[in-house]
C-alpha cells in the first residue's frame, strides 16, 4: 500500500522514536522535514485536548490515513479527532500540502457518530479521484450512518444513510467501484442497495431483499460466480436453521439469486452445520457448502458426521451444479477433496488409536451391510511420529510444526476412481484460514 511508510513514519514520531539504520524501511523518501512538521501540527491539536480516534475495523484503523485523495502526486492526511469536552464529538480533519510543502488544516468535518467504525477510499466516479467512505458508530442509543465525502473546494458530504455493512465492488462491470449497503428496512428485514456516481453525487439505482428471518451477518465475501458475474456473498445465521447464504449479483439491477420468491428465503443454501462458502477446489469461484450426513461404519450410531457437498450458482439459470465433496478436519485443520459421486458411498469413523495419534478411517458403504475400509488419514504428534508415520504401509502426506500428516490405503478403488499413493495426497489439503469481512467489506 502506497501509504504505510509514510504512516509508519508518523507512529514512530507520535510515540517519541526514530528510525534508525534498522528502520531504514520506514523512512520516508523526499522530504521528511515536512511529515515531522505534520507531526507537529497534530501533537498542537492534541495539546489543545483533543485525541485520536482509530477505526475499529476494515483495512485503515489508523487515526491518521494519508492518501492521495487527488491525484496530483502528493498525499493529503485524513484524521479523526475527540472533542476532549464533548466524548460523543468525533471529527474528521482534512491536511493538505500548501505551496511549501507542509501540511495545514484544510478543512473540518463534525461526524454524526461517536466512534468511526471503519473508513475506505475508493474511486466511485471513475476520475482516479479517492472518495471519503466514513462508517460511523451511533452508540447503543443512535443507528450506525454511513457517509460519503469528497474533496472539493473543502471536505463536500456527497451522502450520508443509517446502514450495518456496506461492500465496495463494481458490481456492474463498468469498471468503477460500486457502493452497495446493507440495512434493515422499516419492518426489520434487511435489504442490500447500490447506489451509484450521478451529476456528483450518489443515487440508489437498485435493491433486493436478504432472507427473510436472518438475525445476525456473520461473513461477507465478494467474487465472481459461475460465468464470472460479479456478486457478492453474504451469509447470515437463521432464526431456525443455523446458516443462510444470499448470492447478490447485478443482472441489470441488484439481484438476490438463490431467493425463493414464496417463503422469502434462500432454501437451497440453509444449513445447520456451520460451514462458510469458499473456493474449495481452488479454481477462483466461490462455492457455496450443502451438508450431508453420513452414516457410521457397520451401522454404528453415535455423534453424526457430515461430509460437505460444494454447490456452484449459475447466475443464468439460477441453478445450482455439485462441484467437489469434502470431509473436513477441523480439530487437525485439514480436509480431503473426494468426487462428487462418493457423497452417497462413503462413510467415515474417528478413532484415537494411541497417545498423540488420532486416524480418520474412510469405508465404503456396502448393500450386504458390511462396511469396507477404503483409506486412513493420521494426525501424528509426539517424540515418536516419525517412527508412526513411518509404519508399513503408511506414506507421509505433510508435516505441519508439531504434526505429521500420514496416510494408509486399504481398497484400492471406488466406483470408477483407482485410490493411490498420488490421489490420496492430491486429494489431501490444509483449510486456510480466513476473515470473515474482506478489505471492501465493511
Amino acid at each position: 500500500m502506497k501509504y504505510l511508510p509514510v504512516v509508519c513514519l508518523i507512529i514512530l514520531l507520535f510515540t517519541g522514536c526514530t528510525p534508525n539504520s534498522s528502520a531504514d524501511i520506514f523512512r520516508v523518501p523526499g522530504h521528511p522535514k515536512e511529515y515531522a512538521e505534520f507531526n507537529n501540527e497534530l501533537n498542537r491539536i492534541r495539546n489543545d485536548g483533543a485525541s485520536f480516534v482509530e477505526p475499529s475495523a476494515g483495512a485503515h484503523r489508523q487515526a491518521v490515513q494519508l492518501m492521495d485523495l487527488d491525484s496530483d502526486g502528493s498525499d493529503e492526511g485524513i484524521v479523526f479527532f475527540r472533542d476532549s469536552n464533548n466524548t460523543y464529538k468525533v471529527s474528521l480533519y482534512l491536511f493538505k500540502r500548501n505551496g511549501d510543502g507542509r501540511f495545514t488544516v484544510f478543512d473540518i468535518v463534525e461526524g454524526p457518530g461517536s466512534a468511526v467504525q471503519t473508513v475506505a477510499f475508493p474511486d466511485l466516479f471513475g476520475n482516479a479521484n479517492s472518495e471519503i467512505v466514513v462508517g460511523w458508530d451511533g452508540g447503543s442509543d443512535k443507528n450506525n450512518i454511513l457517509t460519503v465525502y469528497s474533496m472539493q473546494d473543502g471536505i463536500v458530504e456527497l451522502m450520508s444513510i443509517e446502514y450495518q455493512h456496506y461492500v465496495i465492488y463494481d458490481m456492474n462491470a463498468d469498471g468503477i467501484d460500486d457502493l452497495s449497503v446493507i440495512y434493515d428496512d422499516k419492518t426489520g428485514r434487511k435489504k442490500i442497495a447500490m447506489y451509484v456516481c450521478s451529476q456528483n453525487t450518489l443515487v440508489k439505482t437498485s435493491e433486493t431483499w436478504l432472507s427473510k428471518g436472518i438475525k445476525n451477518i456473520e461473513r461477507i465475501r465478494t467474487g465472481v460466480a459461475d460465468g464470472d458475474s460479479a456478486c457478492i456473498y453474504i451469509e447470515s445465521t437463521y432464526v431456525e436453521q443455523g446458516l443462510v447464504t444470499d448470492l447478490i449479483v447485478f443482472n441489470d439491477k441488484l439481484d438476490n439469486i438463490t431467493l425463493d420468491p414464496d417463503s422469502g428465503v434462500s432454501l437451497e443454501t440453509m444449513r445447520k452445520y456451520p460451514a462458510f462458502t469458499e473456493d474449495v477446489n481452488g479454481d477462483g469461484v466461490l462455492e457455496i457448502p450443502k451438508p450431508v450426513k453420513l452414516a457410521g461404519p457397520d451401522g454404528e450410531n453415535g455423534d453424526a458426521v457430515w461430509g460437505i457437498l460444494w454447490q456452484r450458482v449459475k447466475p443464468s439459470g439460477k441453478s445450482f451444479e455439485d462441484i467437489a465433496f469434502t470431509y473436513h478436519s477441523y480439530i487437525d485443520n485439514w480436509y480431503i477433496m473426494m468426487p462428487v459421486e462418493w457423497s452417497e458411498h462413503i462413510i467415515i469413523r474417528y478413532e484415537s488409536k494411541r497417545f498423540g495419534e488420532t486416524a480418520i478411517e474412510f469405508f465404503e458403504t456396502s448393500v450386504t451391510g458390511k462396511a469396507e475400509k477404503l483409506f486412513t488419514i493420521y494426525s501424528i504428534t509426539g517424540d515418536n511420529r516419525a517412527a508412526l508415520a513411518g509404519i508399513s504401509g503408511r506414506f507421509t502426506l505433510a508435516a505441519k510444526g508439531s504434526q505429521i500428516y500420514a496416510a494408509e490405503i486399504h481398497k484400492d478403488r471406488l466406483l470408477k476412481t483407482r485410490i493411490d499413493e498420488e490421489f490420496i495426497k492430491q486429494a489431501f489439503r490444509f483449510r486456510q484460514n480466513e476473515l470473515t469481512m474482506g478489505e471492501n467489506v465493511f
